[in-house]
């Protein structure tokens, strides 16, 4: 086992393996110049709303404290991207990060993080995506598919980033992902938008709550309550199919000598509504929701 002990300012703490001569003189530069995080005010330019304030500065108590990971939870559409991008700016001004790396399990979100999140909020700073072919040491702020640090994380060392974030980190924590996470020695934070009843217990311990709390919670129905989000009414439906199932003695004559032709016994024929998209698809069921759902939907001015 290998451990590090950053004498004087933390107890010793395991490692996956030794640091690079780069990321000790990286370590000492943090730590000659770094300002504490809550000294210093959030970029109102990037999260202006007070919720996400309170949540970077939440955070930024958390590792003032001497911890090393943190969680974040926020309901989808209040602005988790931006906060994390506030928290990120963050670090970096304060000294306490100049390599950052940000990960998601999905393609999509990956080129949202590079293109639509550090290009537009931290335009100044160099940017990358790693890819297990070609990688650029030399960049301050990365991006990466969890499936794609799976192949190549050990191309890089343990303390090559000094923060570490985890886009819907409930996802991150199973099977070789864990390794990904537990492989990296800089400040880990976990960004989800599943409420926190409904998260594994085990995501709280990889994030260090582990009283089951994370380190900031902004669950949906707040967001509603405050104006930022707009609740839904559910409207139930359901077709002859759902509420019947198809079955081969129900089944017209017509029906019936098609089956037969197509080599199937009507009889074998007994699937419940609960089943459809499982087990069976019907196109005309299919049709009907979707007529029904343009039907009775809110509709703007001009008709969409």
């Amino acid at each position: 086992m290998t451990f590090f002990w950053d004498v004087g300012i933390e107890n010793k703490r395991q490692v996956a393996g030794f640091f690079s001569l780069r990321d000790l003189q990286n370590l000492l530069y943090i730590r000659q110049n770094k300002v504490p995080l809550k000294e210093l005010s959030v970029n109102l330019a990037i999260a202006n709303r007070t919720y996400q304030q309170e949540g970077i500065q939440r955070v930024s108590e958390r590792f003032d404290n001497g911890h090393r990971r943190a969680l974040i939870v926020m309901a989808t559409g209040t602005g988790k991207t931006r906060t994390i991008m506030a928290l990120i700016e963050l670090f970096l001004r304060a000294n306490q990060a100049r390599t950052v790396l940000f990960v998601a399990d999905r393609d999509a979100l990956v080129k949202q993080a590079l293109d639509e999140n550090f290009k537009v909020y931290l335009p100044s700073e160099p940017r990358d995506r790693i890819r297990t072919y070609n990688i650029d040491y030399s960049k301050r702020l990365y991006v990466g598919m969890l499936q794609t640090l799976i192949k190549c994380h050990k191309k890089f060392t343990p303390g090559f980033f000094d923060l570490v974030i985890f886009d819907e980190c409930h996802r991150s924590i199973y099977n070789q992902f864990r390794e990904v996470v537990e492989y990296f020695d800089g400040r880990i934070i976990g960004l989800t938008a599943t409420p926190a009843d409904f998260i594994d217990r085990n995501t709280f311990q990889v994030f260090h709550g582990f009283d089951n709390i994370p380190s900031f919670n902004y669950p949906y129905r707040d967001a509603v309550a405050e104006g930022y989000l707009v609740d839904y009414s559910l409207y139930q439906a359901q077709t002859h199919f759902q509420r019947e199932g198809i079955r081969g003695a129900n089944l017209s004559e017509e029906d019936r000598n098609t089956l037969i032709q197509q080599g199937l016994d009507p009889d074998d024929i007994d699937y419940e509504g609960t089943e459809l998209e499982r087990s069976v698809s019907n196109r005309d069921t299919l049709r009907r929701q979707w007529a029904e759902i343009m039907d009775v939907c809110h509709k703007d001015e001009s008709g969409q």
